[in-house]
């Protein structure tokens, strides 16, 4: 057909560019002409109209005359009049409206409590719900553009605002891992990208620009004049309670679900307990399972691709006891390395 040569062919432009609505195409001989004529069939879904629900009064003549004679009789009986109110302690997010409605409410609670009616309650009551749905919804709207790096105390946020709002991270997102790229290859199995995570964080080791036999060549040579050789020391229920106050007590629970507050409080008869297996570790040169395993979460480091596993770094946490015995074979170190060097700085003088 002549008509689809010509560029801007109205016959052209709805066939090309509704070309995955098209069901069927002919193409019939014309008797008067070399050209064809050519025959198309479109399925257009007509779509349906979207309609959202608004709250609204039925405002006729006759209703808003009696609307004008309650306020008439309303302006006699309490006409307006301009209050001072103090704004030094107000929220950013309280505007006009919102101070009305706090006033109200607040000067219907001592109206309440001087009278102690049933009708001052029921109005304290009524302007109460108000203030706090009214606040609400500021509140959302104050919010949620906001990010935690906006506000100086995390903990106090989480704890009030988050019920109502969904914040945006800053470092993170919620979004669930679809899928990585590994040996070339799309990944989109759980179970599987779990295994890739856990083989390319235990992989990763820090360098050094000494080898393991030069470092040791240098700590032979250095505390090759002192007697005393290094020896971890038994601990008990003392110690333990006393290392346990430095833990924190937000410090996460890790594998074993214990919260280390419930260490810090039990029974001063669970401390000795706790000093005997670590004593039979530091002795035996055995390390429970358990204390070695970390939960591991995926921070993205929100640049470059989400399917590269560079672009993650891991947040692992241990479980207190682990941190309580790390704790402790630190502190002996120190001690004893102190010491070692004390006595090697006697021998070089």
């Amino acid at each position: 057909m002549d008509c689809m040569n010509e560029p801007n062919s109205h016959f052209q432009n709805v066939f090309l560019q509704n070309g995955d609505l098209v069901d069927e195409t002919d193409s019939i001989e014309c008797t008067f002409s070399d050209n064809n004529f050519v025959l198309a069939n479109l399925t257009i879904k007509k779509q349906s109209s979207q309609r959202k629900q608004i709250p609204c009064r039925y405002l006729s003549s006759e209703n808003l005359l009696k609307i004008y004679q309650i306020l008439s009789i309303l302006d006699q009986i309490a006409p307006l009049r301009t209050i001072t109110i103090n704004l030094s302690n107000q929220l950013p997010r309280y505007d006009e409206d919102l101070i009305i409605v706090k006033q109200s409410r607040d000067c219907d609670y001592k109206r309440f409590k001087r009278s102690n009616s049933t009708i001052d309650k029921e109005i304290f009551e009524f302007f109460k719900k108000q203030f706090k749905q009214l606040n609400d919804e500021k509140l959302i709207k104050f919010f949620q553009d906001k990010t935690i790096n906006d506000f100086k105390n995390a903990r106090k946020f989480w704890k009030f605002f988050s019920p109502l709002i969904k914040v945006k991270s800053d470092k993170s997102t919620n979004d669930t891992i679809s899928s990585i790229k590994f040996n070339n290859n799309s990944i989109d199995n759980k179970s599987e990208i779990c295994n890739i995570f856990n083989s390319f964080f235990t992989s990763m080791s820090s360098t050094s620009k000494a080898t393991f036999d030069e470092s040791a060549a240098f700590i032979n040579e250095s505390f090759k004049n002192v007697e005393s050789t290094f020896e971890f020391s038994v601990t008990n229920g003392n110690e333990i309670n006393e290392l346990l106050s430095e833990i924190s007590d937000t410090s996460g629970a890790g594998l074993c679900g214990i919260p280390i507050k419930c260490r810090k409080n039990c029974s001063n008869k669970f401390k000795p307990i706790i000093a005997y297996l670590f004593n039979f570790s530091i002795i035996s040169g055995i390390i429970p399972n358990d204390w070695e395993t970390a939960v591991v979460t995926l921070l993205y480091k929100n640049k470059g691709s989400t399917e590269d596993l560079s672009n993650y770094c891991g947040i692992s946490v241990l479980p207190p006891i682990a941190k309580l015995f790390e704790k402790l074979l630190h502190k002996h170190e120190l001690v004893e390395l102190d010491l070692m060097l004390n006595e090697s700085n006697m021998h070089l003088k």
